[in-house]
């Protein structure tokens, strides 16, 4: 089973950055990193807000994201294990220093 969770924070390139907040977390299949393209949507709109690629230990990150509530999606481009759905996600305050 694929997963996703909302538990590391990277350096890395800033995607969107309007706002000092952060969505972060890995990207699993059967316990181990996995690389995806993590996509995140607007749960009020539906649309796409933004999109990344995992590295190789699974991480990812969206900097930036307006304050509200989203939904996280994960596919897996061979289509061998179904799509990991992260829904009502938050994103948190960083540190105007990062």
């Amino acid at each position: 089973m694929a997963s996703v969770t909302d538990t590391k924070t990277l350096d890395g390139p800033v995607l969107v950055r309007r706002y000092n907040t952060l969505i972060a977390g890995t990207v699993s299949v059967e316990g181990s990193p996995a690389r995806r393209r993590p996509r995140v949507y607007s749960r009020q709109s539906g649309s796409l807000v933004a999109e990344a690629s995992s590295n190789e230990d699974g991480a990812f990150e969206f900097k930036g994201l307006r304050p509200g509530r989203y939904v996280v999606q994960a596919l897996d481009p061979n289509r061998e294990f179904n799509a990991v759905v992260v829904d009502n996600v938050q994103p948190v305050p960083i540190n105007s220093a990062e």
